[in-house]
């Protein structure tokens, strides 16, 4: 990535929803920061994975990748010869994702997909890479021409709807799917057709509101215990939670945005006019969670929070892993006997010139404490695992 570029583009195409490769021939389009220069109002090039490198001055820290809020659109070649004409502020609404995807959740993709061709042309069917990607323009296709609120979205800047919902009436839910995974297409005070009564009594508000959401869309909510919300209790890859406080004392609304097609998130404000910062997301809700806060103390990144848990109690655990880049931990791994390594290898390009750092722990060992170590004049990263037997072990 050029130190000098305001954007860059999706690491997948647009129109299958497939990762690109190295070498695949794709196409983009223009960036308003362009105009005058030359450039056309599309670009074909060969694509190439955005790799920190510490040795290179053509490259910058992928911390600062994540800070830059414009995106432009690239597809396959392929995939935009064989696709109709297209809203581009409908696409970047309906397909962008709030993170990025499991691989288990890519893998089960693969698996729905091939099934749809042997549902289709039984055991014969092509099931080869490219006609798994046809499959998947079709269904992308299908979802961005739906006559549906994404119309309301064309030829408009890519903003997300609100809707806003009474507490104190029944509240009824529509759901939605695509490529077999349902989501919550919103929530209505009213009666639609093929709707599900969600909330019938408003005291069942008093117990809180969780909900799931994958890297497109909200997939599953509850208010109070239900079979939902127990689910939170476990990890489940691509799947992360949020759980908000509903005082039935105090007067409140339900405040829904969506890309047209699914909920995107959900808040609980006083008013119909707030306006809230994106809540944090869990890969599972600690036991109480209306107990639970924190402290940002890294003034470098913004945008939402998810916060990954560490299991530190199993006496299966061996050892754990750090992932550290430019000074930065990306993420902490718990061994296990027998477990296979491919995490090692998984991830975008910046995991190249990653570090990876082992602790070792002997049997039936528990960490009691982790601390964060604050430097300044500049934020750091570096966590202290303190041990039962009081040793430490420091990421740096």
């Amino acid at each position: 990535m050029d130190e000098g570029r305001c954007f860059h583009w999706w690491s997948f195409c647009c129109l299958c929803l497939f990762d690109f490769c190295d070498g695949d021939r794709v196409i983009r389009s223009g960036h308003p920061s362009e105009a005058g220069s030359g450039v056309p109002a599309t670009v074909e090039f060969d694509y190439e994975t955005l790799i920190f490198n510490p040795e290179s001055p053509q490259y910058i820290s992928p911390r600062q990748w994540e800070r830059t809020s414009t995106f432009v659109l690239v597809a396959h070649l392929d995939c935009m010869r064989r696709f109709p004409p297209f809203d581009k502020n409908i696409v970047l609404n309906l397909l962008h994702y709030d993170f990025r995807p499991s691989d288990s959740r890519k893998r089960e993709r693969m698996l729905v997909l091939r099934q749809c061709c042997l549902d289709i042309s039984g055991e014969h069917a092509d099931t080869t890479l490219g006609a798994l990607q046809e499959k998947a323009r079709i269904g992308v296709r299908d979802l961005i021409l739906a006559p549906n609120l994404v119309n309301i979205l064309s030829s408009k800047k890519a903003t997300y709807l609100h809707f806003v919902v009474d507490p104190t009436k029944p509240i009824w839910g529509i759901s939605t799917t695509f490529e077999n995974a349902r989501y919550l297409q919103g929530l209505s005070n009213n009666v639609a057709r093929d709707a599900f009564l969600v909330v019938s009594e408003p005291q069942q508000l008093s117990d809180g509101l969780y909900f799931a959401s994958d890297h497109l869309g909200v997939r599953a909510i509850s208010f109070g215990e239900t079979d939902v919300s127990k689910s939170s209790s476990y990890e489940q890859p691509g799947i992360w939670w949020t759980f908000q406080n509903t005082n039935k004392s105090e007067r409140y609304f339900l405040k829904w945005y969506g890309d047209g097609f699914k909920m995107r998130d959900l808040h609980v404000v006083k008013s119909e006019e707030d306006a809230l910062p994106p809540l944090a997301r869990w890969s599972l809700l600690p036991p109480n969670p209306e107990a639970v806060w924190y402290l940002h103390l890294d003034d470098r990144a913004g945008g939402r929070h998810y916060l990954k848990v560490l299991e530190c109690e199993s006496p299966e655990i061996t050892g754990y892993s750090a992932c550290l880049l430019d000074e930065d931990l990306l993420y902490l791994h718990s061994h296990r006997e027998g477990e296979d390594f491919s995490f090692y290898s998984e991830g975008r390009g910046d995991r190249l010139h990653a570090v990876w750092l082992y602790f070792p722990v002997e049997k039936n060992e528990r960490i009691v404490e982790v601390w964060r170590l604050r430097r300044r004049p500049a934020f750091w990263r570096d966590i202290l695992l303190v041990r039962y037997n009081g040793r430490t072990d420091d990421n740096t």
